[in-house]
């Protein structure tokens, strides 16, 4: 989603090294194996996960994102398909699937379908990682008109665990400032005082939904 001046905003000045710390979980807390990027952009992700050596793959929905993409990296794997619509992708064929900063941008229905194909596509155990903003966070709710619908970290931990996901982790992080830290650390991380809606979950051995 989003035309050539919309990531030309957002990313051009962006290099593929700022996902290095996604990557790094993603190894971290996953096996070894191919990664899947949704909504990925320009690419940077799979960029990163390509010059580290790793076989990743990214889909985005955005005809001109991919072009970009593929401009800036030739060796890149990225390739346009809308993320309402079944993944082409066969089952059981990644062991990491990373939904960045994306599932803010889709409807409730197509969110869901998307996720329960990244659990189609993912092997037995593997990781799925969402980030995205929580929806109590205004700054990031409206900084991008393209934000279709935000969830609250509970929400989409609920969500995950609902389509048959285990071993749903939060990973949410607090608003800025000293104050906002403490009330996030006393309170165990509520709703209200987190600025992110992030986890990560795994396949079980049988398949999700």
């Amino acid at each position: 989603m989003g035309d050539a001046a919309y990531f030309e905003r957002w990313y051009a000045d962006r290099p593929w090294s700022h996902y290095r710390p996604i990557l790094s979980h993603v190894v971290r807390h996953g096996t070894p194996g191919p990664l899947l990027d949704l909504g990925a952009g320009t690419g940077l992700l799979v960029e990163c996960a390509t010059r580290f050596g790793l076989s990743a793959t990214g889909l985005d929905g955005s005809a001109e994102a991919v072009a970009i993409g593929r401009s800036r990296f030739p060796e890149i794997d990225l390739r346009h398909h809308d993320l309402a619509e079944p993944l082409p992708l066969p089952d059981n064929a990644f062991s990491a699937v990373v939904m960045n900063q994306v599932i803010e941008h889709l409807p409730p229905a197509d969110a869901e379908r998307a996720l329960f194909e990244a659990c189609r596509v993912l092997l037995p155990g593997g990781l799925l990682y969402v980030a995205s903003p929580c929806r109590l966070n205004r700054a990031e709710r409206d900084a991008d008109p393209t934000h279709v619908h935000l969830y609250l970290p509970s929400e989409l931990r609920a969500l995950l665990e609902r389509l048959g996901f285990v071993g749903v982790t939060a990973m949410d992080a607090p608003y800025r400032g000293r104050l906002m830290k403490t009330l996030w650390q006393l309170t165990g991380g509520v709703d209200r005082f987190c600025a992110s809606a992030t986890c990560r979950g795994y396949k079980p051995e049988t398949r999700c939904g």
